[in-house]
């Protein structure tokens, strides 16, 4: 019987007339004439081949077989409101999803909080994670195949389309695992002392290793690695494994220095400060992406 969408017009007629008790009252609701409504119920009487209704002096009233129904198109009539409610809260959302760029080292200590979040806020909303080369992703982000990004390395960026807001400043420090506690001891390990150690560095080619090299040279030292990675936990397990001293993000190893299984080794070199940055073009958000910004600005 629900084949139509004429039949599915004389059920809605029939649940009206049944909470009404009234033809004149339903079709005065529906905006229908009062022949109309009758009609319309004969009809689906003769579909079914029982009769819905009795008249009575006050009205009408359900007959056995009216109320076997309505039991059934009120349980259909619960589903339509909330099919409609859910429709409702997409448009107000308007995407099902987002995709977010965020480098492995940023997502692994940084990153996952804020997503708890924003999802906890908008449940049905999908966030697709990319983990790529900032370079590919800035452009990607420029191509509209990311709605956002999130990295330590944007300052560079020069595409006028593109805004980025600088979230926080991370410290860098030196750890080495607890064979270097000797070393973590002492008040200052000099640039010239670190020297000697084998070091675990980001990628020459980061702006990262850029400012850390800049800041050695003022005390005549060239930093030399045994290992470059620009992936944080492969960072920490490399240190974690006693092959060297690394330099990490103070935030992504401050477990390991509490359960002291990392030590903190002090220098006379200048702190290098990480900038982590949201980038996104200004003229592709709307307020599901706005959202997730804010979400990440003000926590």
């Amino acid at each position: 019987m629900f084949n139509s969408v004429y039949d599915l017009n004389l059920y809605k007629i029939f649940y009206v007339c049944s909470i009404s008790k009234s033809f004149s009252e339903t079709a005065e609701k529906m905006n229908l004439t009062q022949p109309a409504i009758s009609y319309s119920i004969r009809q689906l009487e003769e579909q079914l081949k029982v009769t819905l209704f009795v008249r009575t002096n006050s009205g009408i009233e359900l007959t056995k077989e009216g109320k076997a129904l309505l039991y059934y198109v009120e349980k259909a009539n619960s589903l339509l409101m909330s099919g409609n409610k859910i429709l409702e809260e997409i448009r107000n959302e308007e995407v099902f999803e987002i995709n977010v760029g965020v480098p492995t080292h940023v997502g692994a200590y940084y990153f996952i909080k804020y997503l708890k979040v924003f999802n906890d806020k908008h449940p049905n909303v999908r966030v697709n994670i990319i983990d790529k080369k900032t370079s590919e992703m800035l452009l990607m982000l420029e191509n509209k195949e990311l709605d956002l990004l999130i990295d330590t390395d944007l300052t560079e960026n020069n595409n006028k389309n593109i805004r980025v807001d600088k979230i926080k400043d991370f410290k860098g420090i030196f750890v080495g695992n607890d064979s270097f506690v000797e070393l973590g001891k002492k008040n200052i390990v000099t640039a010239k002392e670190l020297e000697i150690y084998p070091l675990i560095l980001p990628s020459t080619t980061t702006t990262t290793r850029k400012l850390l090299d800049s800041n050695f040279r003022r005390k005549n030292v060239l930093l030399k690695s045994i290992i470059e990675t620009n992936s944080s936990p492969i960072a920490k397990e490399i240190i974690e494994a006693g092959i060297g001293i690394g330099w990490m993000i103070s935030e992504f190893v401050q477990t390991e220095i509490n359960e002291k299984k990392f030590v903190e080794i002090k220098t006379d070199v200048d702190n290098v400060m990480i900038p982590i940055s949201v980038a996104y073009q200004e003229k592709n958000i709307n307020k599901i992406i706005k959202d997730f910004i804010n979400i990440i600005k003000e926590n």
